[in-house]
């Protein structure tokens, strides 16, 4: 059974963010939230830590005019390798430029 991806669709309309922010609610059944920031506004996801789905929650409108483009997670690296991230670090180069 395959499992709802709702991440994939709006990287594949938007492209790369220009920042992901994760957030983490423990528990007995913890749940990971995922903010993508775009120029013109912030995707919101809940996930699970294998991002085995994810589910679109809602999306805030905003102009970012003056937000840079920061190092991508591992996980976003892994889960799109085909898309191009000539001149953006990610968090593999990151830690390979600091060993």
């Amino acid at each position: 059974m395959k499992t709802r991806q709702d991440i994939d669709l709006i990287v594949k309309v938007k492209g790369i963010p220009l920042k992901v922010v994760e957030l983490f609610v423990g528990g007995i059944r913890p749940i990971h939230f995922v903010n993508f920031y775009y120029p013109d506004g912030i995707y919101m996801f809940q996930t699970d830590a294998g991002k085995s789905y994810t589910l679109f929650l809602h999306s805030h409108t905003v102009n970012f005019e003056n937000i840079p483009q920061e190092p991508l997670p591992l996980w976003f690296e892994d889960r799109y390798p085909h898309l191009n991230r000539v001149g953006i670090l990610t968090a593999s180069k990151k830690l390979t430029k600091n060993i």
